[in-house]
């Protein structure tokens, strides 16, 4: 029954969060135990050591411990009745919330009729909250539900279905203007997902909870393999989308309209990012082979690198929101004299990992700073915000007590609220 389904998810969800909780517990302890014993005892213990325990625990101590306790049998679980609080919660909170949500979507779909002002890309994030609040209220009644609430139950399906529409409407808008991307493209596929389970919760009377979680189950695992998933669909929508741009605006020159730029821009950098230099072979293939016969000093950001090469001139601000930097003439030698280390900076803020020198010294960059981190703690901290004040020569030098160091860029990408956005350039390092 729903009941039990329902009772089955809730220890589901709770075994999930406990697993969590003594897993980061576990670690935490044992960690806190390996540099109380690197500290009193002088041993030294690599880093990696941190990540292998973390591994260990979480990969096969959590997982085993998750799985050893889920219930095995959905039909024998008895079905409990709700505390006091669980009701108040259910009745007076999520309730309150699901109508709440409901009338702003409805004034807000009442307003657009009136102005015309068709939604902006905000609506969909809106819609997606509402309708994981209003099924998660509709879930949580299933202890509470009786002969006289039938109405209600509809009524949360009725509003999941309408809140849809408004969401296929933005997000319909969006790709439309843009294109497919894998945020839009799970964003569709959940509302696809909320009209099959709105009109099935309304119209069959029975209507089981299981269809909710295998439906949806189905969907997450055939949106990441194959040719239909997020990243190909998106992949092949933006390199056609690329292709369609750089057709119509032949010849391409430096005097192309700025929109027409920008678009080709950030269609180049967003197949960059998410793909990289190849997947953009189909649309520019002798370009992608002379950035990869370049040697490693020459290379700048791909995506100034191609519009570049396309011939449209140096673009100095993408959607008004990031200005690019980047120097005339690749630097053909550079003197290492004095350093220690010479290290390959290349930084965009929607993918930042640590860079690893050695087993106890790493480099973070976060913020427009750069962090040098030993044994797990910050060392130094280069705030590259002084670079920024002379763009012309690209070059910092920073020293302090424990380290020297030299920043030689490339490239750097700026957004409007004066962070790093991107950067491609080297560093030399000395540590004292």
């Amino acid at each position: 029954s729903n009941k039990n389904i329902w009772e089955w998810t809730q220890n589901f969800i709770l075994i999930l969060l406990s697993t969590i909780v003594f897993s980061i517990l576990l670690y935490v302890g044992i960690s806190l135990a390996l540099y109380a014993i690197e500290r009193l005892f002088y041993i030294d213990i690599p880093s990696r050591r941190y990540a292998q325990l973390a591994i260990l625990i979480f990969g096969i101590y959590g997982v085993n411990l998750f799985l050893s306790q889920i219930p095995k049998y959905i039909i024998l679980l008895q079905v409990r009745t709700y505390t006091k609080a669980e009701e108040i919660f259910t009745k007076y909170i999520l309730t309150s919330l699901t109508i709440g949500y409901f009338l702003i979507i409805f004034v807000y779909s009442a307003k657009i009729l009136i102005t015309m002002q068709w939604p902006t890309g905000v609506v969909a994030w809106i819609s997606v909250i509402f309708s994981i609040v209003a099924i998660t209220t509709y879930l949580f009644w299933t202890p509470l539900w009786e002969e006289e609430n039938i109405k209600f139950k509809r009524f949360i399906w009725l509003a999941v279905l309408f809140q849809t529409m408004m969401l296929g409407l933005s997000i319909w808008m969006r790709i439309e203007e843009y294109g497919i991307t894998e945020s839009r493209y799970f964003i569709s596929l959940f509302g696809a997902w909320l009209i099959l389970m709105s009109l099935y919760f309304i119209f069959i009377k029975n209507a089981s909870y299981k269809w909710m979680f295998v439906t949806l189950t189905l969907l997450i695992i055939g949106s990441q393999f194959g040719k239909y998933s997020a990243m190909e669909v998106s992949k092949k929508d933006q390199t056609r989308r690329l292709q369609k741009l750089i057709d119509s605006s032949y010849p391409i020159s430096a005097s192309l309209d700025n929109k027409t730029k920008k678009d080709i821009y950030s269609k180049i950098d967003y197949l960059y990012i998410r793909h990289g230099v190849d997947s953009l072979k189909a649309v520019i293939p002798k370009i992608v082979d002379k950035y990869h016969d370049l040697n490693s000093s020459s290379k700048r950001y791909f995506p100034i690198f191609a519009t570049t090469q396309l011939g449209l001139g140096k673009i100095s601000s993408y959607n008004n929101r990031y200005k690019f930097f980047h120097i005339d003439k690749p630097r053909e030698v550079i003197t290492t004299t004095g350093y220690q280390y010479f290290i390959n900076l290349n930084y965009n803020n929607n993918f930042t990992k640590d860079l690893y020198i050695d087993n106890n010294l790493s480099i973070k960059v976060k913020n427009s700073h750069i962090y040098i981190i030993e044994n797990n703690s910050t060392i130094s901290n280069i705030n590259l915000n002084e670079l920024l004040k002379d763009t012309n020569k690209m070059i910092y030098n920073y020293k302090d007590s424990k380290i020297k160091a030299q920043i030689l860029l490339n490239s750097i990408g700026i957004s409007e609220d004066n962070n790093i956005s991107n950067m491609n350039g080297y560093m030399l390092l000395l540590k004292n």
